[in-house]
């Protein structure tokens, strides 16, 4: 996908300042149908699925669940998927609240240094 795809995309889905879990889910499509993605969609894709996550202000188990589902999908967690549990380790370190299955799905992005 070409920097101005990712572009298109990304005003495609924040058009409206909110991505629903349809448009989430149309972006795992995209990206899982990629083989390789770039840097600019792995962004994108940590952004529009943080979005989702924190539209209420937290991640609740539900949406906790689905990540983990949808990532364990496969056997590989891929550069995207890499990028959103950053993100939302970085969401944790900065002290706000992480659902324990998701710190317990994904050990090694929650640890301490």
């Amino acid at each position: 996908m070409t920097e101005e795809e990712v572009k298109a995309l990304r005003e495609e889905i924040f058009a409206d300042g909110k991505v629903t879990k349809e448009e989430l889910l149309d972006l795992w499509e995209k990206k899982d149908a990629q083989e390789e993605t770039t840097c600019e969609f792995d962004s994108l894709f940590a952004e529009a699925a943080m979005a989702w996550l924190l539209a209420d202000g937290k991640i609740d188990e539900e949406e906790a669940q689905f990540l983990i589902d949808k990532i364990n999908e496969d056997d590989d967690i891929d550069d995207a998927e890499n990028e959103l549990l950053e993100q939302i380790a970085e969401h944790y370190r900065d002290g706000n609240e992480v659902p324990q299955s998701l710190i317990a799905a994904f050990p090694e992005y929650f640890e301490e240094d």
